[in-house]
């Protein structure tokens, strides 16, 4: 008899006796019987996907996870919506069967242990996500589980609107924000607007406040460009014009022709395209061509193009756009002065001469005779009349908003401050022009500390809490970082800076020794966790290793192993001494096919053998450490691309399916069993990955640590 059934017929018991000592009149008293309390609830949820204080990256996100009760689980909800069940696989000897939608079935009414998942909307800002679990007897665990989750929103492509506290512009497309998206964010009320009415994909874009329209660019199969309006108060697009080729066509000198940049605002009834010209011998542009398009006929024409030497030069980098003129910077190296071009007939002026400016994104204001520039070292504030040059702001690359990818800037007049968006770190930071104070204005970081540029390696402890990253800095320096996978916070382990921006080609963790290893080509680090001191355990000059591609750290024995491209060979390093002794190499040790060129390796399912991945014939091979006898893997993944091992990056085994994720130009899963593959995902961007015991999987991309759902396709920031 059930908990259920036990309940209902005691309490009908009680009553008939209640109704029988008073003649069925209903009064009260005493029904010479207690009815017992409702069952406790003891349902339990762990949230697999997304993991707590995660960042995601569109207004919903499917979670999911596991629950179970002793009475078995009938319903899951979260946040209010019921979840899809289906009996978890640790359950039932038979095959996962599909999630249920609506009334659960019975095969999984009784099951004690079920996987569940949900779809649920995100509002802007910090979202709070509350598991319900309910038993077969209806008792309800309020809140199994629980975890927070973030959806903001930044416009790296941005406009400052003068009359208001808003921000207005598109996100950039990336491997953790999938979707151009059209962003209003009011830095007052600190609201975010989505307009989902924008469906394109611009390729620079504009906006003018006092009509409220967003112009933009977008190019389609054919190479034709075509400019389009979309009004924020409507919530309508509709095309201008189409540029005509004439405008983009080269002379005998040059050999391509590129769109720069794109630019209108305030009052101007044009907008204004850089379009930028690379000479027969490549290298730098040498000439560029201002079209204007005037925005109420919808017509082209050449307001200004480089003229012969010697006068005032426009082959210019990046322009910005102020009431009577433009302004064109050239770039980084070499410098030159800036250029002013005249709205009304197009002439060029030196703005600076004798005075060369130059960085990544400009900001013109010359009716206070002002011009900003945002270089990777600073702010130059660049006086016109008379020409003067102001640097404010120099950070030192340890600075968690020095500058990576520099992509736009405008100018908060009312509040002394310029506001500078930069791609890697998806971030708007203010700069205080008074005393050079950088901030947080706008941004999708998640934790504290320096922030992640280039993270190529990381390794996970084994209870889930800490993740050890190599990060190669991208224009900053080469980092390892600890990061705590509940907070995202950063901190720097060690000095691994090699001062020319090289890519760790591995990384070992030894929990027990409390240490981390960092390979390089030509090197083997060992970084001390307590102590962040930092030795050389092995150099190609002093050893049998050449070119090193991967190493792999057996926690059980201390061995180290290390693969190496050009000897073909995987080797065992002796820590103390770092002498490297083959473990298995054709015409040495073991039987098997010949390497040609290793790349990656992770620890088979036993820890007896390796798996190594060899880019030249794309083929995955186990290797036995005791024998060092090589077998190739079959590999159905090979078919599914046809310069797959150009593109092999990287095979990490994942123990909740027994199968290989291999990345390359996608990431595949191959069944190791089956000898099946399938796309887990074709987004790419996915630097490394990491899947544990419990069905999580972790990524590294550009910029941030996220966690990758590969049933949904869904990927959150843990730490940016």
């Amino acid at each position: 008899m059930t908990k259920t059934f036990l309940a209902i017929s005691i309490l009908s018991m009680a009553l008939a006796i209640s109704a029988c000592g008073t003649g069925g009149s209903g009064s009260s008293g005493d029904s010479g019987g207690d009815v017992p309390a409702p069952p406790t609830p003891n349902g339990s949820a762990e949230i697999l996907f997304p993991s707590s204080n995660a960042g995601a990256s569109a207004p919903s996100i499917t979670v999911s996870g596991t629950a179970s009760d002793p009475d078995g689980v009938s319903g899951v909800t979260v946040n209010g919506v019921a979840a899809n069940l289906a009996a978890a696989v640790a359950t039932s000897a038979a095959s996962k069967p599909t999630a249920q939608a609506g009334p659960v079935a019975n095969a999984v009414r009784n099951d004690t242990q079920v996987e569940w998942s949900a779809e649920i909307p995100l509002a802007g800002g910090d979202n709070e996500i509350e598991v319900v679990v309910t038993d077969a007897a209806g008792s309800v665990t309020p809140i199994a589980n629980k975890a927070s989750v973030s959806y903001v929103e930044v416009p790296i492509y941005f406009t400052l609107d003068p009359n208001s506290t808003r921000i207005v512009g598109l996100t950039q497309r990336s491997a953790t924000n999938p979707v151009q998206s059209l962003v209003e964010y009011n830095y007052d009320t600190g609201e975010q607007v989505v307009y989902d009415e924008y469906s394109d994909n611009a390729s620079h874009s504009c906006f003018r406040p006092f009509e409220n329209d967003l112009v933009y660019l977008t190019i389609d199969s054919s190479l034709t460009w075509s400019v389009r309006k979309f009004n924020l108060t409507t919530r309508e697009s509709e095309s201008l014009a189409s540029l005509p080729s004439q405008y983009l066509e080269l002379d005998a000198n040059h050999r391509a022709g590129y769109i720069r940049e794109f630019v209108c605002g305030g009052t101007n009834s044009s907008a204004y395209l850089l379009v930028t010209f690379v000479g027969q011998g490549g290298g730098m542009y040498t000439k560029s061509r201002v079209v204007e398009l005037d925005l109420a006929s919808n017509s082209f024409s050449v307001l200004a193009e480089t003229p012969p030497a010697p006068a005032p030069q426009l082959a210019v980098y990046d322009i910005s756009l102020d009431d009577d003129m433009i302004v064109g910077m050239y770039d980084i190296s070499p410098q030159r002065p800036l250029v002013g071009v005249s709205l009304t007939d197009g002439s060029l002026m030196e703005l600076t001469p004798g005075l060369n400016a130059g960085g990544g994104e400009l900001h013109a204001a010359t009716t206070s005779g002002l011009v900003y520039i945002a270089t990777y070292d600073g702010i130059e504030i660049i006086g016109l009349d008379p020409v003067s040059k102001q640097s404010v702001s120099q950070v030192g690359p340890d600075d968690p908003y020095v500058f990576s990818q520099i992509r736009d800037m405008d100018l908060d007049a009312t509040n002394d401050r310029v506001i500078v968006s930069d791609s890697a770190l998806e971030m708007l930071i203010a700069i205080d022009l008074a005393t050079g104070e950088r901030s947080d204005f706008r941004s999708r970081r998640i934790g504290s500390g320096i922030s992640l540029v280039a993270p190529r390696e990381f390794e996970i402890t084994a209870d889930g809490r800490k993740a050890y990253i190599f990060d190669d800095g991208g224009n900053a320096s080469e980092r390892l970082f600890e990061v705590d996978l509940g907070t995202g916070d950063r901190v720097e382990v060690g000095d691994v800076n090699r001062t020319n921006n090289e890519i760790a080609h591995g990384i070992a963790l030894d929990e027990a020794g409390r240490r981390v290893f960092v390979a390089f080509r030509d090197s083997i680090l060992e970084v001390d966790l307590d102590t962040s001191t930092v030795r050389t355990v092995a150099d190609v000059r002093f050893s049998a290793l050449e070119s090193i591609s991967d190493i792999l750290f057996d926690p059980d024995t201390g061995r180290l192993f290390a693969i190496d491209v050009p000897t073909g060979a995987v080797y065992l390093v002796d820590l103390p001494s770092g002498f490297a002794g083959v473990v298995s190499q054709a015409g040495v040790k073991g039987s098997g096919p010949e390497f040609e060129a290793l790349v990656t390796s992770d620890w088979t399912e036993t820890g007896e053998a390796i798996f190594v991945g060899d880019q030249a014939s794309g083929n995955i091979y186990r290797v036995d450490l005791e024998t060092g006898d090589r077998q190739q893997i079959p590999n159905a993944c090979r078919d599914e691309n046809s310069n797959y091992q150009e593109d092999l990056m990287e095979i990490r085994y994942n123990p909740a399916g027994n199968e290989l994720l291999i990345i390359e130009d996608s990431m595949y899963a191959l069944d190791l069993d089956t000898n099946q593959c399938s796309v887990m995902s074709r987004s790419g961007g996915f630097l490394s990955v990491l899947p544990r015991s419990n069905g999580q999987i972790f990524v590294t991309v550009f910029g941030a640590l996220g966690q990758y759902d590969p049933v949904s396709g869904e990927l959150v920031t843990i730490s940016r």
